[in-house]
């Protein structure tokens, strides 16, 4: 009896090994699968890249592209599986890039955004377009955009120099939609020349301050329309020296007013331009396009 025991008790411990030997293999082999699947070169879309928004035809084109849904790749396997369509993205100075989808009904499993890898799993921005939906849902009933802290419309991303990805993708593979998107950029600068009566379009990232170099042959009031911006502005020396108090340019519209600086000499001067925010637009608010801030101003001699 005892070596009869002795022998069941041997069976199971090497029943137990083998159980676990098996699961190990199983991983291994589905991290292997995965590795090799991850390693499959994808087509890129070159209809997800951005567009310059500063082009001469911006104005004339709304960017649309179309992706057809029945027609998708397999971007990954692993967390969870995604089909869709991406693109890479070589940034070669900070840059502003913005994404937008059309949602409708349909779309509660598409994901859209900018990753710092193929497989999307390291997203520097990324909207849920179910999400989305379901907080429209409930602001068409009165309920609060603050209860809704993850909604996004559209992305806006500044990045910088690197190497990038942009997708769209859903992780329902029987989705067969078609999907409009439409994506545009503008290069971040954070030195700009102006030249009076003429706008100077600027992303900013909200970050950074903003020089604006302004070049000026006589005394006088340099007047700048603090109708394209907001922030803390204030007059600088050649040298980027504030020389005046810093004026704040409120965000609403019917609460700005012209700003007057006065110069004793000519020269080149700066405005300084800080804590501003990247944008005015509301998050409850819809923008197919890169909203970018404008600066002008004229100057009137003595």
């Amino acid at each position: 009896m005892k070596n009869q025991n002795v022998f069941r008790m041997r069976t199971r411990r090497a029943a137990i090994i083998l159980i676990v030997l098996a699961a190990l293999c199983l991983l291994c082999l589905s991290g292997c699968a995965e590795q090799k699947a991850e390693q499959k070169e994808i087509p890129g879309s070159v209809k997800l890249r951005p567009k310059n928004i500063l082009s001469q035809k911006s104005a004339y084109d709304d960017g649309a592209e179309t992706f057809d849904f029945r027609n998708t790749y397999q971007l990954r396997q692993w967390p969870e599986a995604a089909y869709g369509f991406i693109e890479k993205l070589e940034i070669k100075e900070p840059t502003m890039v913005s994404q937008y989808v059309a949602e409708e009904i349909g779309m509660e499993h598409v994901t859209f955004g900018i990753y710092e890898d193929p497989q999307l799993k390291r997203a520097v921005d990324e909207a849920d377009v179910g999400y989305n939906l379901k907080a429209k849902w409930a602001f068409e009933e009165g309920g609060d955009l603050d209860d809704y802290p993850d909604y996004k419309p559209y992305l806006r991303v500044a990045l910088q120099p690197g190497t990038y990805y942009a997708a769209v993708y859903t992780t329902k593979e029987s989705d067969d939609f078609t999907l409009t998107y439409s994506s545009w950029y503008c290069t971040i600068e954070n030195d700009i020349t102006l030249q009076e009566g003429e706008p100077a379009y600027f992303p900013g990232d909200g970050n950074e301050e903003t020089y604006f170099r302004i070049d000026v042959d006589a005394t006088g009031e340099i007047i700048i329309g603090a109708t394209g911006f907001a922030g803390k502005l204030c007059l600088c020396s050649e040298n980027k020296e504030a020389i005046s108090e810093e004026v704040s340019v409120p965000a609403e519209p019917e609460k700005r007013q012209d700003i007057v600086f006065r110069v004793d000499q000519p020269g080149t001067y700066y405005l300084r331009l800080r804590d501003y925010p990247d944008d005015f637009t509301s998050r409850n608010t819809t923008y197919s396009k890169l909203f970018l801030n404008h600066i002008k101003y004229s100057f009137t001699t003595e």
